[in-house]
């Protein structure tokens, strides 16, 4: 009866709003991945200074209170495993992400959520429906090793198995993160997964698909109206909204809410906000941002004195203390580990360190080496403009910080 039910609405909301039956063009974020065998590193890079490197630091801010909001800060496991007998060779790689979420005027909130993402890092690890887990890896990284050794194949012997994690929407409404894993098991055999979570902020709850509307059995039919191009598809949605929350594959970010196929690998196309307004509950729409934010970055010795300073991080031991200092309020700010692919002539997000979901007239102390080539830290936010990226670097002639917003300048 149910899914008759469900059949007819979306049906009769494909009818009604067949306006919404067309996919949204703008295109999906997908996190770039590459493997260990391609990985560039570029050395001996020197660095050029863009002009106006700098991001705008005009407005007035002199009314405004130091705030800082929810902030998410990355944990890595990590487990390599040698050959039997041949401490020299790795033949596993085993590595996590555990986000762990501090929200300062709701801690029970803060506990609910961390304990659910703790579960999501011993699933990866003992194995569940949605990751092969440990032992499974390191009995086919075992069987492969024997098989080499025995016939002298000549193909690798490393296996790796990486679950990484990024805060995709961090507001006072919705905290989700994306997770992405990939897994190698030599070869050509590269396998990509992409699944989500996202929890109310204010009560810590996981949120299913059903939980983003009053009227969950008409919010599910609305989206199969999205989604299905005619009724022969509508049976397929019904199954996917099935097992969208049971293998997690849906999250919000700031732009709307991303399906993810039931492979896991394909993310399918995002639909909108605007698209899901008066469908979605309203606490659960982003609120618009008024204002432009400014940035600036130096050391804390020069900088800190009159500070606000929010947070601490800490990327590299006995690095620089350099000081990240916003005025006005910036959302959704993070800090990236960033790498260089020479093969797309870009840079890629490699991990997350921090995120925090609002920051106002405050600054976060960061320590970190700053390399001599190419930089490998990028500081992200969002403000009334949209979302800016800055890369950190040091000037070639007075040896000063500087933020440019496009590093591929600095190639010369």
């Amino acid at each position: 009866m149910k899914q008759k039910s469900f059949l007819c609405l979306a049906l009769s909301t494909m009818l009604l709003l067949s306006g919404c039956g067309q996919k949204s063009e703008e295109p999906v974020k997908q996190v770039q991945t590459v493997p260990a065998e391609t990985e560039t590193v570029v050395t001996e890079t020197e660095i050029q200074t863009p002009e106006e490197a700098q991001p705008n630091l005009e407005g007035d801010w002199e009314n405004k209170e130091a705030v800082s909001g929810i902030k998410v800060q990355y944990e890595v496991v990590s487990e390599d495993f040698d050959a039997p007998e041949d401490n020299t060779q790795k033949i596993l790689v085993f590595s996590y992400e555990i986000p762990h979420v501090d929200i300062p005027e709701c801690p029970e909130a803060a506990e609910e959520i961390n304990d659910c993402l703790r579960l999501q890092g011993e699933l990866f690890y003992t194995g569940s429906s949605l990751f092969p887990g440990v032992n499974q890896m390191l009995e086919s990284a075992l069987d492969n090793y024997t098989y080499v050794t025995q016939t002298q194949a000549e193909i690798g012997v490393e296996f790796s198995d990486v679950l990484s994690a990024g805060t995709e929407r961090l507001d006072d409404a919705i905290i989700s993160f994306q997770y992405h894993e990939v897994t190698y098991a030599g070869g050509s055999n590269i396998q990509t997964r992409n699944s989500g979570l996202t929890f109310d902020a204010a009560t810590g709850a996981r949120l299913q698909l059903e939980d983003l509307s009053d009227e969950p059995e008409l919010f599910c039919a609305f989206l199969a109206s999205c989604k299905a191009e005619d009724i022969s598809a509508l049976q397929e949605m019904r199954d996917y909204f099935i097992a969208a929350n049971e293998d997690c594959l849906w999250y919000l970010d700031r732009d709307g809410l991303t399906l993810v196929a039931q492979d896991g690998f394909t993310l399918m196309d995002r639909i909108p906000y605007e698209t899901l307004e008066g469908h979605m509950k309203e606490k659960y729409m982003p609120k618009e941002l008024t204002e432009p934010a400014g940035l600036s970055v130096g050391l804390v010795d020069e900088n800190g004195e009159n500070a606000v300073i929010s947070d601490q991080v800490t990327i590299d031991d006995n690095g620089l203390n350099v000081l990240f200092s916003f005025r006005g309020t910036a959302a959704e700010v993070g800090l990236f580990s960033v790498q260089y692919d020479s093969f797309s002539d870009s840079f890629f997000n490699d991990r997350c360190y921090w995120a925090c979901s609002q920051m106002t007239n405050c600054a976060i102390q960061v320590e970190t080496v700053i390399p001599e080539t190419l930089p490998n830290l990028m500081i992200q936010y969002t403000d009334s403009e949209g979302t800016h990226n800055y890369f950190l670097a040091e000037s070639g002639k007075d040896g000063s910080l500087l933020l440019i917003p496009n590093a591929i300048e600095i190639l010369g």
